[in-house]
This record gives structure tokens, sequence and C-alpha cells, in this order.
């Protein structure tokens, strides 16, 4: 049903949102409902979005072992139904979570693959999103010049594209070269 899979939307927004102000409990009530939704009304991107937002609060809240599965399956599911978009945003969180688990190397992977595909489908959001933690797990892997040419493109973007995250990323930048004037 159409109302159904569009309740889950809403639901999946408003897990999401809660999931950035840190209020994991009520985020994961709204996403678990907005799954559920998606499933009984057989809406397979919705299903994909609401495993992506999951995802999300589960790293948030330090669960990585949940955050792979749930960021596994709404990858799976995004490739299933053909949602580029949803399987750019699985990639990334795949490859920022990769990362918190101590392993760069196929956060790197990960990422490349995000960035490739927001490429193509030209999401600008998710091509700066994949150059930011593409640079983190570089810098993890002793690859500092790469990681700064990376922040630099995520920089560039987030201010075309007047994003907040171009704050956290120029301060990326400005540590990086601190850190490299002291050594």
């Amino acid at each position: 049903d159409g109302n159904r899979a569009a309740e889950g939307v809403v639901l999946d927004n408003l897990g999401y949102a809660l999931g950035r102000l840190g209020r994991h409990a009520e985020a994961m009530e709204h996403l678990h409902a907005a799954l559920a939704m998606a499933r009984e009304s057989g809406h397979r991107p919705g299903q994909s979005a609401a495993l992506n937002g999951l995802g999300y609060v589960h790293r948030d809240a330090g669960r990585i072992d949940a955050t792979m599965t749930d960021y596994g399956q709404a990858l799976e599911i995004a490739r299933q139904v053909g949602e580029r978009f949803l399987e750019a945003d699985a990639l990334n969180g795949l490859g920022e979570t990769s990362r918190s688990a101590g392993i760069a190397l196929r956060a790197t992977d990960h990422h490349r693959d995000a960035l490739a595909i927001a490429q193509e489908i030209g999401d600008r959001s998710e091509q700066a999103r994949a150059h930011t933690g593409w640079g983190h797990a570089l810098r993890d892997l002793g690859q500092s010049a790469a990681a700064v040419e990376h922040w630099q493109q995520a920089l560039v973007t987030y201010r075309e594209l007047g994003a907040p995250e171009a704050d956290v990323v120029q301060n990326l930048l400005s540590t990086n070269r601190d850190r490299q004037a002291s050594e």
C-alpha cells in the first residue's frame, strides 16, 4: 500500500534526524517502525533506506557489529532494486564503519566504490562524503598527502553545496597542516 510506504519514509526521515541529534532510542524506534512498514508494503527501497538509517544510529551509538549488518543488508537490497543513491549511501556507511573498526584498507575500497557511483548519478553530497571518508582512511594508513587531496575535494564540494560539513573538513585540513608543521 502506497500510504504505508509513504508513512515509512516519513518515519525513516524522522528516525535519521533524531539519530543526528543523539536521541538514539527514539531514532531506533522510528527506524524499526519504518523498516517494518517498508517490509509490510514490499517497498524495497524503503527497506534499504531504513537499514541505512539504522546503520548510522548504531554506529553513532558505538554498535559496530550491528552497523556492519545494517549497512550490508541495505547495500544488498539497494543493488537488487537498482537504487544507486542508496547503494552509495550504504557503501559510504560501510567505509566509515570499517574505519571505526580499524579496517582502513577496506574503508578505502568502500569509499572508492561509493565515489564512483555518486559521480555516475551526480550526487555531489555523497561524493563529498566519500572523499571525506576516503581521506580519513588514507590518513590512518599513513598517506597524509593523499588524504589532503581527498579532503580538499570534499571541501570544495561542500562549500559549493553550502553544506555545514565544509567547516568540519576545513578543520581537518587545518589540523593536518598544524600537525605536519610540528613534525
